[in-house]
């Protein structure tokens, strides 16, 4: 599995496909539409994605930073 299709793998399936359709370019009117569902279910459908994608991000960076000290709190960061 690629770290994509792991990623991926954290949305719903249905989250997906709101989200391969926001690529797409759709409006959330749109999406709804498309998907046969209102408005407000759409919105919660995107800030449930935006809420995952934001943890994903998160340990991304927390994991790039791992090993990165700063000294005295102040300064540049070092690699140990």
């Amino acid at each position: 599995m690629t770290k994509s299709q792991d990623e991926a793998a954290w949305l719903t399936a249905l989250e997906l496909r709101v989200l391969v359709l926001m690529s797409e370019g759709l409006t959330t009117d749109e999406i709804a539409r498309r998907l046969g569902h209102s408005r407000d279910a759409v919105r919660d459908d995107v800030a449930g994605i935006l809420r995952k994608l934001e943890r994903i991000r998160r340990a991304h960076f927390a994991s790039r930073v791992q090993g990165v000290h700063i000294e005295g709190g102040e300064g540049e960061p070092s690699r140990s």
